[in-house]
């Protein structure tokens, strides 16, 4: 088994072509997927939510800037999933409020979430990568104030016949929820 990263269009790409077998990637409710529909089948797995962070010790002040009228944040470069979530579903109901302050961009989340934790900026992430950040209090969640976004974790096949391996790995993904032709 040989697991890989990449962004949505490549996975999809790859999944089209045959480079790969399976996909499980974000995916929002709003997300057109007619291109796709006759092509593959797609495996609910769980909800999942994005979710604004920043470090506990200096939120307050971070509040208080945000209310006064300036948001300092970390983006996701435009070419990357959350970064085109974030720029089109989180940001221009942000810009009705205050000014953002783009003051890092990074594709990972992991780090994303460190710079939240240092103060650097507000970062939105996925919930469960914070769940422990979160309990521990070295984050806060700003859902709140800064507003969240609902998401899915899909997984996806070609709509082909698969070799037997395939199909049980299949059916242990859609286990987890439903399957959608």
């Amino acid at each position: 088994m040989r697991l890989r990263s990449a962004n949505l269009d490549e996975c999809e790409a790859l999944l089209l072509t045959g480079q790969a077998d399976f996909s499980i990637t974000y995916s929002l409710d709003s997300d057109n997927s007619d291109h796709r529909a006759a092509m593959t089948m797609e495996a609910f797995i769980a909800n999942e939510r994005l979710i604004p962070v920043y470090g506990t010790q200096s939120v307050k002040e971070m509040l208080w800037r945000f209310h006064t009228g300036s948001l300092d944040v970390i983006a996701y470069p435009a070419d990357v999933f959350l970064g085109i979530v974030v720029e089109r579903q989180i940001f221009p109901r942000l810009e009705r409020q205050c000014r953002l302050n783009i003051v890092a961009e990074t594709a990972l989340t992991l780090a994303a979430m460190q710079m939240a934790s240092a103060g650097v900026g507000v970062a939105w992430v996925p919930e469960a990568l914070a769940q422990a950040d979160l309990r521990d209090e070295r984050l806060s969640d700003l859902s709140g104030q800064l507003g969240g976004l609902e998401m899915q974790i899909v997984a996806r096949k070609r709509a082909e016949d698969a070799p037997d391996l395939h199909a049980r790995i299949w059916n242990a993904l859609s286990r987890a929820g439903a399957v959608v032709p």
